[in-house]
């Protein structure tokens, strides 16, 4: 016999807060490993070299380098890319990696463009001038990265952390630090 889904409900919201807690990180664990074999089993990357109106078709998306600009911030001089994301055709997003230089450090790095959902990340990236083309600066080396469910490993990661907020929270079992007792009366020995 199968009992209503309130009768279930309501046993799950009379156990112990300890209970409730060791489920519900249990649950987190399960979430997270569900995340870590997903980003790692269906992990997409295509690394090719990009010209103004380049299409390059990842998991789904369809990702169109639309050209680079030379930009300068405060302390840094960047060649930052615009790249038009789009599934089945809908604009989704606008992704702008950055290669950024430091005249006064005399180093070079990459700001990634990250879209984040629960789904996935997608990752793009540029880095220096394709050699064949370096002069003109038109074409690029883009990296473009999807990782599905990465997201999962964080959501499992806070629900250990509450399921054991909320397991210490229970008072019922917890063990205190026990009291030394002095022994009544006098239970000095004589000496032999």
């Amino acid at each position: 016999m199968e009992a209503p889904l309130s009768e279930t409900l309501r046993r799950a919201r009379n156990l112990p807060r300890a209970s409730q807690g060791m489920t519900l990180a249990h649950v987190g664990l399960a979430v997270a490993m569900i995340g870590m074999i997903g980003s790692s089993a269906w992990k997409s990357e295509e690394i090719v070299f990009v010209t103004p109106g380049t299409d390059v078709t990842i998991a789904g998306f369809d990702v169109t380098f639309t050209g680079a600009e030379r930009l300068r911030g405060p302390n840094y001089i960047a060649d930052r890319g615009r790249l038009e994301v789009r599934r089945d055709g809908e604009p989704v997003t606008t992704l702008y990696p950055e290669r950024r230089s430091y005249p006064v450090a005399q180093s070079t790095t990459t700001e990634s463009a990250i879209r984040s959902t629960l789904a996935g990340d997608l990752y793009a990236s540029i880095s220096e001038p394709a050699s064949e083309d370096a002069a003109s600066g038109e074409a690029w080396t883009l990296r473009i990265l999807y990782e599905p469910l990465v997201n999962f490993i964080w959501l499992g990661a806070l629900m250990l952390v509450a399921g054991g907020a909320l397991s210490l929270s229970d008072r019922r079992l917890r063990v205190g630090v026990p009291r030394r007792t002095r022994p009544h009366g006098d239970l000095r020995l004589p000496a032999e």
